[in-house]
């Protein structure tokens, strides 16, 4: 969860990162799936389609997710079958939720995970169209009207 408080993926984005898009090295990470009910397909638009420069924060968890590696080529695997989620929903139930429950959280969506994200960097006076490549919008008519 820390990569996508710090990312502002998509937990589609999330669930369906590779290894193979991940460079520690550079800091960075290419976005060209997502995990859709249970299939992988392309992120929700063109402009999904990206290259993000990882938070330092971010950084840190891909890191320390490199340490409980599986086999799975899936940065963010099931831990019980140590494979890709078969789809978001077993992810809210065994992750989201008992982390919400345990943090004294209201239940709110993975989502919030993004918007969280977004309006941190608005108030760090991140470029609002650093901003909107970043999330992978294709105007800044997201940004304004969402975050602004």
């Amino acid at each position: 969860m820390q990569f996508g408080f710090w990312t502002g993926l998509r937990p589609s984005e999330l669930l369906g990162l590779r290894w193979e898009n991940v460079s520690l090295e550079d800091g960075t990470v290419v976005i060209k799936e997502a995990l859709v009910k249970g299939r992988m397909k392309q992120p929700k638009t063109k402009a999904g389609e990206r290259k993000i420069t990882l938070h330092n924060n971010a950084l840190a968890a891909v890191k320390s997710q490199l340490a409980i590696r599986s086999g799975s080529s899936f940065v963010f695997h099931d831990p019980k079958s140590q494979e890709q989620w078969a789809s978001d929903q077993p992810f809210r139930k065994r992750v989201w939720i008992p982390a919400l429950k345990a943090a004294n959280v209201k239940y709110r969506e993975c989502y919030q995970m993004r918007h969280t994200f977004a309006s941190q960097m608005l108030s760090e006076n991140y470029n609002p169209a650093w901003l909107m490549n970043h999330m992978g919008h294709s105007d800044r008519g997201m940004i304004r009207n969402i975050y602004g």
